[in-house]
């Protein structure tokens, strides 16, 4: 991973900046930042210290806010964005159970913000509560930002923490309180880290490859658009152009596995591909993706691959009313066969073909009739719970899914 981790001195009006460092870093790792114990912060508060010594304060990391000590002590609400900012979120907010202010250790609250069509983690803000001294969430505080990696798995992206450097003063102009003194924020230090390049581990940055290729899907012989291809574990990525070709660059060398994530792929009920490669520095390697072709994928589904260009094959999920797998039902397939005496109709003869649901609820109909009117039906015993009529084209490979009658 190589980040950048910054240290900033911000005046506390307006949070200018006032003196600034930044250093890059690469190396392996695997939390961005860690905190104290959740039963010392349960027991002792989230600030270390005092104001004439110098104090610590923590931030809460993964740990901490799934701990049971922390579930104990903050209770959980809903809470809506301020009007007219950012409506495609939803805060889950968080505080401590007691508020008091009677001179107990410092806590923590503040708001998880979840993508409200998605519900995924987008990032987390919090401030202190029951400071020794005035402070906003502006002036003590922090936010972690989190985001997905091509591969599915979630990182925090961006961090930080601002604190107060305190100093204590002497009150002029109080005749009846000589020597008192005041506490005032003198600046605030914000420290944090930025993700900007995710690796796998063991790679260095050298010199830089690429990685090009189109994208085919061979049941429908054509390129595939708007396709992600990424390399697993890093943040190494692209999407596929109108004539399915993609590229990724400056990629450090290194052992990688290529894969390919695409609502098609979920369609056809197939797992991503992976290919595993290495690259060079400055090499610039080709790698094509494609989905099966009908033979190959009806060899996946079927008891053999299909060999006729002319024939179909209908596959899908059957699942119960509340979206279990709907194991071990029978899905028949129905149709008339036509036979002909030149241009005369001399029989009409019904055909069916009949499969059971796996363990996942998956079946497939294959060696089916193009052109031709099918009726899918669905069966418990002797009742049909769910049925439809297709009309697949040749060499099609169609997906059905039914969700039954409750019984």
């Amino acid at each position: 991973m190589r980040l950048r981790k910054f240290s900033r001195d911000l005046e506390p009006l307006a949070l200018a900046s006032l003196h600034d460092e930044q250093v890059e870093l690469e190396g392996e790792v695997i939390t961005p930042f860690v905190s104290a114990d959740p039963e010392v912060l349960a027991r002792d508060g989230y600030v270390a210290g005092n104001i004439d010594t110098g104090s610590t304060f923590f931030a809460p990391d993964a740990d901490i806010l799934l701990s049971d000590r922390f579930l104990d002590a903050h209770c959980f609400r809903l809470q809506a964005p301020e009007r007219g900012r950012q409506d495609d979120l939803i805060g889950l907010a968080f505080e401590p159970t007691d508020l008091t202010s009677d001179g107990r250790h410092v806590e923590i609250r503040g708001v998880l913000w979840l993508d409200r069509a998605t519900a995924e983690l987008r990032y987390m803000d919090y401030g202190y509560v029951n400071l020794p001294f005035d402070a906003t969430q502006r002036h003590v505080g922090g936010l972690v930002e989190f985001r997905p990696l091509p591969d599915g798995r979630w990182i925090v992206w961006r961090w930080y923490i601002r604190t107060p450097l305190l100093e204590r003063r002497r009150v002029l102009g109080e005749p009846y309180a000589p020597g008192k003194t005041q506490v005032q924020i003198m600046r605030i230090r914000e420290q944090g880290a930025e993700v900007l390049e995710v690796m796998p581990a063991g790679t260095r940055r050298a010199g830089k490859a690429s990685l090009r290729g189109t994208v085919l899907d061979s049941l429908r012989g054509a390129p595939m658009a708007g396709v992600r291809v990424f390399l697993s574990g890093t943040s190494f990525a692209a999407v596929t152009a109108p004539d399915g070709s993609y590229s990724i660059d400056a990629v450090p060398p290194g052992k990688y596995a290529a894969s390919i994530l695409s609502p098609r792929l979920d369609s056809l009920l197939l797992d991503s591909p992976s290919r595993e490669l290495t690259l060079s520095g400055g090499e610039e390697k080709l790698m094509d993706f494609g989905l099966p072709s009908l033979r190959t994928f009806s060899g996946q589904l079927c008891a053999a691959p299909m060999t006729s260009d002319t024939l179909a094959v209908v596959f899908g999920v059957a699942r119960e009313t509340g979206g279990a797998a709907a194991r071990g039902v029978t899905i028949r397939a129905e149709w008339n066969e036509i036979l002909r005496a030149g241009t005369d109709v001399v029989r009409v003869r019904p055909i069916t073909d009949e499969t059971m649901t796996s363990e996942t609820g998956r079946f497939a109909l294959c060696g089916l009739p193009a052109e031709t009117p099918i009726t899918i039906r669905v069966r418990r015993g002797r009742a049909s719970v769910a049925g439809l009529q297709v009309h697949v084209r040749p060499g099609e490979a169609r997906r059905v899914d039914f969700t039954l009658r409750a019984r």
